[in-house]
């Protein structure tokens, strides 16, 4: 598959997500933080070296299922530590109680949720990366459109 290119201006921030939220994001997944932002752009999806402590504390017991059976084959919530998928951020606002459901997590008025659209996997690669933003330079990333033929290698 052939690079995905940006144009020169382009601005790329990478945001850690923990697994399997990091996966869910190609399901759909709000994601929620505790702080807002201004920026509005591409974001670079990545997850974080460890998964998740605590699936019951962050999206309650009845959530669980679902994320059980939305991920059941997905290879890639194996991944800890690599670049998942691209997409784009487009609004922030405050959570309110029906964002639940999709945000899969509890509800709490201090949390802002991210929404995102066209958000797309990737070939998957090694990345340290951050639960705040970090700045990318695109010219400087292998980004590819995932292929399900390809090797999912995780690790030495």
């Amino acid at each position: 598959m052939e690079k995905l290119c940006f144009p020169r201006d382009t601005v790329i921030r990478a945001l850690s997500i923990a697994q399997p939220y990091a996966t869910l994001m190609f399901h759909g997944k709000i994601e929620t933080r505790s702080w807002n932002t201004n920026y509005r752009g591409l974001v670079l999806i990545c997850s974080t070296q460890k998964p998740c402590r605590d699936l019951f504390q962050f999206s309650g017991r009845d959530q669980i299922e679902q994320i059980h059976q939305l991920l059941d084959d997905d290879t890639f919530t194996d991944l800890h530590g690599f670049a998942l998928g691209i997409g784009e951020l487009y609004d922030v606002t405050p959570m309110q109680k029906e964002d639940r459901q999709k945000a899969f997590a509890e509800y709490s008025p201090r949390l802002y949720c991210h929404h995102y659209r066209n958000v797309i996997r990737i070939e998957p690669f090694p990345i340290k990366g951050s639960q705040r933003w970090v700045i990318l330079d695109p010219a400087t990333l292998d980004i590819r459109p995932y292929t399900k033929s390809a090797s999912l290698a995780v690790g030495p």
